[in-house]
């Protein structure tokens, strides 16, 4: 059977479908008005889809007949039903036969020819394979399973896969080129921010390393350790995190591990800490297959989070708080929607604790907050959009949300304000049982090379059961900030947010001024 296009393109993948008409033959054409009984279809063949599953799609098409044209429309509902499932190198075309009784339809396959690699300069050809294994030589490629490989192979940061499909030289083939744009898959970074506290130093300084293609598998990971400046013996965070892309699954299973010293910072580019302790986990993230534009996961996690209280302590130096333990199970949903006009994804997790390992008991629960138990739920939010505005300006804007209708200990609340929520606000000042924050911010055009300006609004809000004292607050903020960049190496952020209301709110002597500044260099 030979292909009638030059170009093969796959639909959401930016890959080119096969459209190859399907063609009827009878071996004596039927005068245009004929009639004829069809009890059945027989499909020859190797068809992937079930019995079952073929019969249902070509039940509309048995009975009686006037011409040819209905039999023409049974085989086209087969390979539309085949395009559905993600077999669009299948092709069914009605064959020479007499007409009426049970009706043949032939089911024929185009398979993988040559495969071409171009562009890739740090990970190798079998590595560029192994990612994507529908292309595998004499294979017919399932399209939705591909665009998930696709989604996964493009989800390492030091590399972009795309694959394009061809006539093959062969009958019956189709030959692909995947085009690959990769970087450095080792590197070392430095950051610098002022995220601490007047206690524990303003500064907080960050060194850290990463590989992108452990053992040419594509596993990723990052190590860092971050501490103060001017109070080195009083903060040290360290932590690793860890990814394996399983591509034959569609999955990425990662991992992480911390400890902290303080209450408050980003670990590892990846892990938010919310308290002093010891804390790790792991998850499992299936891919689901990309429609259109539209990418999205689902992930299962276990996290085991550890809170030490041993530096709050009496006059006698007694600890005044238990430590702590929460191992909280969740399922999430992200997706993830780019266009030319713009991009937004959003995010849905659902976290119930698991009652086990030490201090995740109720009398550490209630000794750290009133009213608190093990038997906790939680349910966690976010959205993001961006997209440009005339004139070369930009709008991008951010939410993220928790709420819950139990008492949770301090290290599972909500918290608020700093450099990544409430600007203008020192990090997690106020944190509660269920709330939210949200940013939005107008970017100017370039004013300079890889520099621009921005205005933002922040706000926020958290609510606590039970608690008389603060019962809920709310809080917002605006001003201006500056975005710099040396190519892909160096880069600097400033903003500078003024608390606009919801200060009596705040801790006293909160000031309702504040500069954030990051500074980041990658080696």
């Amino acid at each position: 059977m030979q292909m009638h296009k030059k170009h093969i393109a796959l639909a959401t993948l930016s890959l080119a479908a096969i459209a190859h008409p399907v063609h009827a033959q009878i071996s004596s054409p039927p005068p245009a008005e004929a009639s004829f009984t069809v009890s059945g279809y027989a499909v020859e063949g190797d068809n992937p889809l079930g019995e079952a599953q073929t019969q249902a799609a070509l039940a509309p098409f048995v009975g009686k007949h006037e011409g040819i044209e209905r039999l023409q429309q049974a085989a086209t509902a087969l390979e539309t039903l085949l395009r559905q499932n993600g077999y669009g190198f299948y092709r069914v075309v009605l064959p020479p036969q007499d007409i009426g009784g049970v009706i043949r339809l032939q089911m024929f396959r185009f398979t993988v020819g040559t495969v071409e690699i171009k562009g890739n300069q740090f990970f190798s050809n079998d590595n560029i394979m192994r990612s994507l294994p529908q292309l595998a030589n004499g294979s017919s490629p399932n399209t939705n399973a591909l665009a998930r490989d696709l989604a996964l192979a493009n989800e390492n940061p030091s590399k972009r896969v795309n694959v394009t499909f061809r006539q093959g030289q062969l009958d019956d083939t189709v030959d692909a080129s995947i085009d690959v744009k990769d970087s450095r898959t080792v590197s070392a970074f430095v950051l610098l921010n002022n995220t601490g506290t007047a206690q524990t130093g303003n500064g907080r300084l960050t060194l850290g390393a990463s590989h992108a293609n452990l053992f040419d598998k594509d596993h990723q990971a990052t190590f860092t350790y971050t501490t103060s400046p001017t109070e080195p013996g009083r903060v040290h965070q360290w932590g690793g995190y860890y990814r394996a892309p399983l591509y034959d699954h569609g999955a990425m299973v990662s991992g992480y591990y911390t400890t902290s010293s303080v209450s408050s910072g980003v670990v590892a580019n990846t892990i938010n800490v919310t308290g002093r302790g010891d804390f790790a986990g792991i998850a499992v993230s299936y891919y689901l297959a990309p429609k259109g534009d539209y990418r999205s996961y689902l992930t299962l996690g276990l996290d085991d989070k550890h809170f030490r209280n041993d530096k709050i302590t009496t006059l006698g130096g007694a600890a005044l708080f238990p430590n702590y333990r929460t191992r909280p199970l969740t399922l999430s949903y992200t997706g993830r929607f780019q266009k030319q006009w713009g991009q937004w994804g959003y995010n849905l997790e659902y976290a119930h604790n698991l009652s086990s390992g030490g201090g995740n008991d109720n009398a550490a629960y209630g000794a750290n907050r009133a009213g608190a138990t093990t038997s906790w739920n939680a349910l966690r939010y976010g959205f993001d959009v961006a997209f440009p505005l005339p004139a070369q300006w930009l709008f991008m804007a951010r939410l993220r949300g928790q709420d819950s209708g139990d008492a949770l200990v301090p290290g599972e609340q909500f918290g608020i304000g700093g450099a990544l929520s409430l600007r203008g606000l020192p990090e997690r000042v106020l944190s509660g049982d269920s709330g939210h924050w949200g940013n939005l911010e107008f970017w100017t055009p370039a004013l300079a090379e890889n520099l621009r300006m921005l205005v933002f609004y922040d706000f926020g809000r958290i609510r606590r059961h039970n608690d008389a004292t603060l019962p809920s607050a709310s809080v917002s903020s605006f001003g201006l900030g500056v975005r710099w960049s040396m190519g892909k190496q160096l880069s600097a952020s400033l903003d500078l947010g003024h608390v606009l209301s919801g200060r009596s709110k705040l801790p006293a002597g909160t000031s309702r001024d504040r500069a954030h500044l990051n500074v980041s260099y990658q080696f």
